[in-house]
């Protein structure tokens, strides 16, 4: 036997034979790989089936999945390799434009098939024989037809290149924050597409964001970061400037939208006549306002099963309310919460720290001292108990955070003293040199202390105010937006200093006198109807 071995071993003829030989049974085995993983796909009842390899997609061979028009479909999948070796894949899909998958076509311009940034597999990669891949899709159809999306796999051995097909290349970032915009109480697919809205973000999980107009387009930006898995942003969005006044202008055509600048009666140093019905547009803190004036009888609006008027329209699209009564839609009978007191305590009575929405420590002091936003104001205190139960956490995250005016800034040359007397700005806004001609009031709160936001009282908006409205012990840091009406809005809407005025819309039932957010005296803390 070894010499038959030696014997072969020096025929250089037969070792050609046997190389070439082997090169060819290499050759013919190359084949047959190749083509085990090229071939086309079988499918069964079982599985997925790619050339000798097999798979399925959540437990079936055929996973298909509902794009419903208009809308976005998340769907996380395992992919299970039933082969005994490691291979290669791929996820691929087909559109269907019905249900029972006869129709195959192009993928819709409006349809897209993205992988979601928290898929905890890739798309493509290696799979471990018997192993599985978790991977998360997020499929975008913007068109108005239903699609179905049939998965499927392409593979190939893991020793072997494999030509991917890329179906699947965009990322879709989804991280763990889910944005719902809502839509004057109603949920939308999509943000507003114009800027008449004012709107309100509202998170869990101790998120915040916030939503801006950038001239073309609605935007959301995070203010704190995501922390917690299943964090949600609700973005919500009141319609404001443009619906009123075209639903005003339908239901009367008498009144009409006027510039401060142009009207006869100028606000503050005359009453409006009974004729007057306008719709004045001045500046406030944020922009061009609207604020009614004269003899309106149609600016009723039911919000939380009360009825309200409307008293203007804000620069940022939000809207002033008055209450009429809390009858739900009976708005024929005038009744307000009642006779409450603005300050009762008798440290803070008759001093400058009784015209303060909120006050400080001092009995006297510096300017900052004594009007400091420390403690709630007794009238504070009971729209703040009023609030609470007044509307459902629905209807509190439609109100929209805006300036309440309180304004406390000082009269040239006075001081806060107690014996020396302290007189504001807002009386001589009003009543300059003893005489209306000379009124000339604004929807502009002046700045004064606290970076120039003491008067300015918002809820959690610090950019434009100072978000003191917010916390009541025992109800936690609940915000509070709600306030009292300025002497300016008074005489915007058609008021004058000590003038009676029974042809605008704020006099009811011969009830005259507001209390109002402005001071004028540090004397001026009475009772007050709101």
């Amino acid at each position: 036997m070894s010499n038959i071995i030696e014997l072969l071993k020096n025929n250089k003829r037969f070792q050609y034979i046997t190389i070439l030989s082997v090169i060819a049974l290499f050759c013919i085995v190359l084949n047959i790989t190749f083509s085990a993983f090229t071939r086309t796909t079988n499918k069964n009842a079982a599985n997925i089936k790619v050339g000798n390899l097999s798979y399925t997609i959540n437990g079936t061979e055929a996973f298909t999945i509902k794009a419903n028009k208009n809308d976005i479909t998340k769907n996380t999948i395992t992919l299970l390799n039933l082969t005994d070796l490691d291979t290669k894949y791929e996820m691929t899909y087909d559109v269907y434009s019905d249900e029972n998958l006869n129709s195959k076509i192009d993928k819709p311009a409006g349809l897209a098939v993205e992988y979601s940034s928290l898929t905890p597999s890739a798309v493509k990669g290696t799979i471990n024989k018997a192993g599985t891949r978790i991977i998360r899709l997020v499929i975008t159809n913007d068109t108005e037809n239903d699609y179905y999306v049939q998965l499927g796999v392409n593979s190939g051995f893991a020793y072997n290149a494999l030509e991917y097909k890329d179906d699947i290349t965009k990322e879709y970032i989804e991280d763990d924050l889910y944005i719902a915009a809502i839509i004057d109480g109603e949920i939308s697919n999509s943000f507003p597409t114009t800027n008449n809205y004012t709107p309100k973000v509202v998170c869990n999980n101790g998120a915040s964001g916030h939503v801006t107009w950038d001239g073309e387009k609605w935007n959301f930006n995070l203010s704190s970061p995501v922390t917690k898995s299943e964090t949600r942003c609700n973005a919500y969005f009141t319609n404001g400037t443009q619906y009123l006044k075209d639903a005003i202008m339908t239901n009367n055509a008498s009144i009409v939208v006027n510039d401060a600048s142009t009207l006869t009666n100028q606000p503050g140093k005359a009453i409006n006549t009974e004729s007057e019905k306008f719709l004045v547009k001045t500046l406030d803190d944020y922009g061009d306002s609207y604020i009614f004036r004269g003899n309106i009888d149609n600016n009723y609006v039911i919000f939380a099963n009360k009825c309200w008027k409307i008293v203007r329209i804000t620069g940022n699209n939000a809207i002033k309310l008055v209450l009429q009564n809390s009858n739900g839609t009976d708005c024929s009978v005038y009744k307000p919460l009642g006779n409450i007191p603005f300050n009762t305590a008798p440290a803070i009575f008759n001093t400058p720290k009784g015209v303060g929405f909120m006050y400080g420590e001092p009995d006297e002091g510096t300017f900052e001292e004594v009007q400091a936003n420390t403690y709630d104001s007794t009238i504070l205190a009971s729209l703040k108990s009023w609030y609470f139960s007044a509307f459902t956490e629905n209807e509190k995250n439609m109100l929209a955070d805006v300036i309440w005016c309180n304004d406390k800034s000082l009269a040239t040359g006075n001081g806060v003293s107690a014996t020396a007397g302290t007189t504001y700005a807002s009386y001589v806004r009003i009543y300059a040199n003893n005489d209306i001609s000379n009124a000339a009031p604004s929807l502009v709160c002046p700045s004064a202390g606290d970076d120039g936001k003491l008067s300015k009282f918002t809820a959690s908006d610090t950019t434009n105010g100072n978000g003191k409205l917010k916390g009541v012990t025992g109800l936690g840091n609940m915000e509070y937006k709600v306030g009292l009406l300025t002497v300016d809005e008074a005489a915007f809407a058609g008021g004058a200093f000590n003038v009676i005025n029974n042809s605008y819309y704020l006099f009811e039932n011969n009830m005259a006198w507001y209390y109002l957010l402005s001071p004028s005296r540090f004397t001026t803390s009475k009772k007050a109807n709101i």
